[in-house]
């Protein structure tokens, strides 16, 4: 059951420094603090999440995040925060609620792990140690930047799951071995596409525009590079599949995909000055006719919409509203309704293949 999000918490005040020995008992100690009423009973969350950090990333940020998750996704909680230059782990606990109903709380416990370079090891058979046994474990990498292989490639693998940012990296090679880690992934940059995935789907679902697909000549997709995004890579990797279509050579400014007739269709990417990730998706047919109706899709955002425009002999216009969510509410929109990952591994491949490409080398994968 969901928290309901707004209703009253309640937690210890602070966290407590406990040894290795003295964690469980000491966090028996905390949830006893908290007692339970006539009226309001405890209970205690029944999953596990490694959260990795930088000791040196924005704290506040993450204070943030933590905030948010043990409101949507209670759970044990390991907050490993890794810094090189402490030369011994220190450990920390708290225990936090939040009222789900009139009658009952849920509780998260949280146990807080800074850690050097030296001592990796030993803080991964720590977590191993104290996991919540016979149920899920995510892990979830809070990086200002590329994150350190020395602490990721040993808490990882403790997990079923990883959740991470692919725009934080600077490039596909990292997303691709953080998915090597584990059973599965969640890639934030993929959640933030859902709508744009959404009103493709839509559109492809009309009769004459997919029956128009045979005439299709080019795909061009805008993005504004202000900021640094995968978006436009990763959204193409999705079409490219989707479509069944096979990336060919690499032309003067355009990509040549294959279809599986063997026709060309060209795929653009072109760079625009604006502070957004994605602007404009377009897909040009070849002239109407009675086989093809459509001259034109076209999907691009205005303003806070996304808007949809068919043209040819038939025509149709659609809109949807775009929300920009932080990572924070990127993260509690999944946990609470969830999302597609759907065909994401997929999309992954033909992106890095298409980033190598354009680089001009092959990458093993």
């Amino acid at each position: 059951m969901a928290p309901v999000v707004g209703m009253k918490s309640k937690s210890t005040d602070t966290f407590k420094d406990v040894s290795v020995e003295s964690i469980e008992s000491q966090i028996d100690k905390l949830k006893s603090s908290l007692g339970e009423s006539s009226h309001v009973g405890l209970s205690f969350s029944s999953q596990n999440m490694v959260v990795i950090a930088s000791a040196h990333s924005d704290q506040a940020k993450l204070e943030r995040l933590m905030g948010s998750l043990v409101k949507v996704h209670p759970a044990r909680f390991f907050v490993l925060l890794y810094d090189t230059k402490i030369p011994e782990m220190t450990l920390n606990v708290a225990v936090s609620c939040q009222l789900i109903s009139q009658e009952e709380h849920i509780c998260s416990e949280i146990i807080k792990i800074r850690v050097g370079k030296d001592e990796v090891l030993r803080a991964a058979g720590l977590i191993r140690a104290h996991l919540v046994s016979g149920v899920s474990t995510d892990s979830l990498l809070f990086f200002d930047d590329s994150y350190d292989v020395a602490i990721v490639d040993q808490i990882v693998p403790l997990t079923d799951r990883v959740v991470f940012d692919s725009k934080r990296y600077d490039d596909l090679e990292c997303a691709l071995h953080l998915r090597s880690l584990t059973k599965s992934c969640v890639d934030i940059e993929w959640l933030r596409l859902s709508i744009w995935r959404t009103a493709i789907k839509q559109v492809f679902d009309l009769n004459s525009v997919a029956s128009s697909l045979s005439c299709l000549d080019e795909i061009e997709i805008k993005s504004g590079h202000a900021t640094k995004s995968f978006a436009e890579l990763f959204l193409a990797g999705w079409l490219i599949h989707c479509l069944r279509f096979e990336v060919g050579a690499l032309g003067l400014g355009y990509y040549e995909l294959k279809t599986l007739k063997s026709d060309t269709v060209k795929l653009r990417f072109v760079d625009e000055k604006e502070d957004a990730d994605l602007l404009e998706l377009k897909f040009t047919m070849g002239s109407t006719s009675d086989a093809c109706e459509v001259s034109s899709v076209q999907i691009y955002r205005e303003d806070n919409r996304l808007r949809t425009d068919v043209n040819g002999t038939f025509i149709h216009r659609s809109e949807a509203l775009l929300e920009d969510r932080t990572t924070s509410e990127q993260l509690s929109q999944f946990f609470l309704v969830g999302e597609s990952l759907k065909h994401y591994d997929e999309a992954l491949s033909v992106a890095v293949e298409l980033e190598t490409l354009r680089k001009g080398y092959t990458f093993a994968h």
